[in-house]
């Protein structure tokens, strides 16, 4: 078991980067890295760093003219600026990939002389070496979220119990998918962010060190940066502290206060864009693109069950999540409290499936803390029957990866599935088995 603890890691790094490089073959992401919402949260570097214009003006213009909503642009007509629908946050995780590409391209410029093949690859923030830098940040951030999953669910389980937790979350979700394929969106950062925090706090919970919760107040900030309503993630820091409410109140409202001033002004960066983009500092840039929520009509059943979105239809293994809140655990109420009101939230948006997306994308972040009751629940099943345990989860991932692999050959909208759709899908394979075998 240890052998295969090892192994799993390593194994998944490989199998990322090679489907990304298949993805990359295929014809839907014309050799690009950048991808859907990707383009949007990435704009802020080639705009900033290298056109020198938060107006976004001069980025269209080269690269967007035609649809400026690729990227989430639209023009303000107050200010004639354009304001971007994605914050900032990704794109600041990017900096370090985006500096090396920038680097990369201009050190293997070769000079025009009689002989030498020329370059093709323009430092303007879309060539070759900023592609693979931006599918890089997202595969790198993916991991390094994995294995702090991993480090805090060592300290809680046994080793089968942890590896079989980790390969339901790589295999049997939409994990896999957007830290691999669409590897330019943002819920690869975010599963990070949300492994950093829940890791700080738990160390802080033990140490009680001021630099625990300085660092708890950056990570607060760059969770808000990528996605604000990502902050839902403190809903759960109540039920993560020992002692009773009154003790809570009495021991940790002074490094409340601090770690909410830092994440306030980590933030402040982002309400400075919205005030150069649309004139007001509170102006998300989904409201100029006339998105929001419909907080009286959620469509809850629709994104847990519905063959849509469904989260439960397309990763059945986080039904052991739902066991595991049904046992005595740690994270029980923890897990339940972020995840109760995100999935209101989720399911108020006005796009409840989140476009063309495999699964439902939007709990990608939230598997961090649906892996702890997930652990209590296969813990269970483990010490009952570990082939039955390997059994239950391999034929849960089976079906997550048929449908990935179904998503990703467009044997189905991307919008999402109908019972249409369901039917042809199964009637077809039907006469395909029924021909293999002579009936």
């Amino acid at each position: 078991m240890r052998k295969l603890e090892n192994l799993l890691l390593p194994a998944t790094l490989v199998l990322i980067i090679l489907l990304h490089g298949v993805s990359l073959c295929a014809g839907a992401s014309q050799g690009k890295s950048i991808r859907s919402d990707g383009h949007g949260y990435y704009a802020w570097l080639p705009a900033l760093l290298l056109d020198g214009d938060p107006s976004f003006q001069t980025l269209v213009e080269k690269h967007y003219s035609q649809n400026p909503n690729v990227a989430g642009l639209t023009l303000v007509k107050a200010t004639e600026r354009y304001a971007s629908k994605y914050s900032i946050g990704v794109a600041v995780m990017q900096l370090p990939g985006f500096a090396l590409a920038h680097l990369t391209t201009h050190l293997m410029h070769n000079p025009q002389r009689a002989g030498w093949e020329p370059y093709h690859f323009p430092a303007d923030g879309y060539s070759l070496f900023y592609q693979l830098a931006v599918a890089g940040s997202g595969m790198m951030y993916a991991m390094l979220g994995l294995l702090l999953l991993r480090r805090m669910l060592k300290k809680r389980f046994p080793e089968g119990v942890v590896s079989l937790t980790l390969i339901a979350v790589i295999f049997g979700t939409s994990w896999l998918h957007y830290a691999s394929i669409e590897a330019s969106m943002s819920h690869g950062y975010s599963f990070f962010l949300f492994a950093a925090f829940l890791s700080v706090l738990l160390r802080w919970r033990e140490s009680s060190r001021a630099s625990d919760f300085l660092l708890l107040g950056l990570i607060s900030g760059m969770i808000a940066l990528v996605r604000l309503p990502n902050l839902l993630v403190w809903v759960a820091v109540p039920f993560l502290l020992p002692g009773t409410l009154q003790e809570k109140l009495k021991n940790y409202w002074k490094p409340a206060f601090i770690v909410l001033g830092v994440t306030t002004l980590m933030f402040f960066p982002q309400m400075l864009l919205w005030r150069y983009a649309t004139g007001e500092w509170a102006a998300s840039g989904y409201a100029a693109h006339d998105e929001g929520f419909f907080w009286l009509k959620p469509q809850i059943a629709q994104v847990l069950v519905g063959i849509k979105k469904g989260l439960f239809f397309y990763a059945p293994v986080l039904l052991f999540a739902v066991a595991g809140w049904c046992m005595r655990s740690t994270f029980r109420w923890a897990s339940l409290a972020v995840f109760v009101p995100a999935t209101y939230l989720i399911s108020s948006w006005h796009m409840w499936w989140f476009g063309g997306s495999f699964g439902h994308r939007a709990f990608i972040e939230f598997y961090v803390f649906l892996a702890f009751p997930m652990a209590v629940a296969l813990q269970k099943l483990w010490t009952h029957s570990r082939n039955l345990a390997f059994t239950v989860v391999f034929l849960c991932c089976s079906w997550t990866l048929w449908w990935m692999k179904m998503y990703n050959t467009r044997e189905y909208d991307i919008e999402g599935l109908d019972f249409q759709a369901l039917y042809d899908i199964f009637y077809l394979r039907w006469h395909m088995l029924r021909a293999l075998i002579g009936l």
